[in-house]
């Protein structure tokens, strides 16, 4: 019965609770009477959690497994004389005041944090991390649109004049904007688009990044002003830079080579 889809047919429920459960298996004459506290221990038992969801997302593209070995070829084994750059924006991040001051962690009481704020509008964060080193090359802006893209591909090539750049991104329409794709074609080969699958963005190691700064940066932060904002999300940047190392990265899915 856990398993079983049969739980829309009951009510509204999208999904069983124990006491639920226990409920149905009596209306549905499974059995003649049952506790939770059984239901429970059964499910324990048999290592059923429906409480839990894990989220898949089925990308459309008919070239996934082909694109999903290039991509991860280029980070195990990246082109000699090339240097990986992956690529991507953090859009609207909120520039959130807190009402009121945290309170400090105590001895059995960790940090309290005030949950209403003041919203301060918005920015965007454009960063590319080199997959050889881990270092991060990032650009605070008002907005993201194709020029603060185009700005952030300027700045990794002044980064790193020599050599040939293989930025690696998304299929986001300012990525495959006319004015990137002119850019791109001036730099006569030096520079390189390698585009994720449709609906793979896991794939792109600045994802893993950005998370980070999320968690260590800006999830706790309580800031007034744009500038405020953008100069600790610089300062973190730095700071990563000075102890940068690559991710380890592994890929248990399917075999990469033909």
């Amino acid at each position: 019965m856990a398993c079983s889809p049969r739980a829309e047919l009951w009510g509204v429920r999208t999904h069983w609770a124990v006491r639920a459960l226990a409920h149905a298996a009596v209306e549905w004459s499974f059995v003649r009477s049952i506790s939770k506290s059984t239901v429970h221990r059964w499910l324990s038992q048999a290592d059923l959690k429906p409480h839990r969801v894990r989220r898949w997302l089925h990308s459309p593209d008919p070239e996934f497994r082909t694109k999903v070995r290039q991509i991860v070829r280029l980070y195990l084994h990246p082109p000699r004389g090339a240097r990986v750059i992956c690529v991507d924006e953090k859009s609207q991040q909120q520039i959130l005041e807190r009402v009121h001051p945290a309170g400090p962690m105590a001895p059995g009481r960790p940090t309290r944090l005030e949950q209403t704020y003041r919203r301060h509008g918005t920015l965007a964060i454009l960063a590319g991390l080199d997959a050889r080193t881990g270092r991060v090359t990032l650009i605070v802006r008002r907005r993201r649109r194709h020029q603060e893209f185009l700005e952030l591909l300027q700045v990794l090539r002044r980064r790193w004049p020599r050599g040939r750049l293989i930025i690696v991104a998304d299929n986001l329409s300012i990525h495959t904007h006319p004015g990137i794709r002119a850019w791109v074609t001036a730099q006569a080969g030096r520079v390189r688009l390698a585009f994720l699958p449709l609906h793979a963005s896991w794939l792109n190691q600045i994802e893993l990044w950005f998370s980070i700064l999320e968690r260590q940066c800006l999830k706790r932060a309580s800031v007034r002003t744009y500038a405020h904002l953008a100069g600790r999300i610089g300062r973190f940047g730095r700071h990563w830079d000075r102890t940068a190392r690559p991710f380890r990265w592994t890929f248990k899915g399917y075999p990469l080579r033909r």
